[in-house]
């Protein structure tokens, strides 16, 4: 290899490795939008890859969208929780959408309630509202957990609604390897009497 060619080769290293290092401190404030898992997006594993996506909790951890009503009353506004838990992991990560099933479209209103833990991004596209977690909302440290951010949710006029989220149990040494990978849904829908 020729003198160029080692110092083309050396800054592509570089560029990768800095790259690589600023999505990780990134996600530390909290991952990028569309990294849910559902509606075709991608998940935490692109930026974390050591273990494949778990949905059906075979690596002994749990990933859990709690206090979704099975029906829900148009215009109420619910607590929703966010858990999520792993052995011998100690610092947490999640983003969640609410949206049509029918069309994937921002269904009802999502409120932060909790500024220290999580934060809220609109992507300008499509206008669905991303949740995710803070630094703070990391809970760095915590070892096992579960972990759990709640936030509000007010309710569409009409529709089925699927809750989609994505969720990182990592090991908090800062790197995309050894790090817990879930994503899980729920869905709701109009009271009856909201139908008619």
């Amino acid at each position: 290899m020729s003198y160029f060619s080692n110092r083309k080769l050396s800054l592509k290293v570089v560029i990768l490795v800095t790259v690589a290092a600023l999505v990780t401190y990134a996600s530390q404030d909290g991952p990028i939008d569309r990294v849910t898992g559902d509606f075709g997006e991608q998940n935490c594993t692109f930026c974390h890859s050591d273990f494949p996506v778990d949905s059906g909790r075979d690596q002994g951890g749990t990933f859990d969208i709690l206090d979704v009503p099975p029906q829900y009353t148009p215009g109420q506004t619910y607590t929703i929780r966010v858990s999520l838990g792993q052995p011998l992991q100690k610092k947490w990560g999640f983003e969640l959408a609410a949206r049509f099933v029918e069309d994937g479209a921002q269904a009802g209103g999502i409120t932060v309630t909790n500024l220290d833990q999580m934060q809220l991004s609109t992507d300008p596209d499509t206008g669905v509202q991303y949740l995710k977690q803070t630094y703070t909302g990391t809970f760095d440290g915590t070892l096992d957990g579960p972990v759990e951010w709640s936030f509000d949710w007010t309710a569409p006029d009409s529709g089925t609604v699927r809750f989609g989220a994505a969720g990182n149990a990592a090991d908090g040494d800062n790197s995309r390897f050894g790090d817990y990978i879930y994503t899980t849904t729920q869905e709701t829908s109009p009271a009856a009497s909201a139908r008619n």
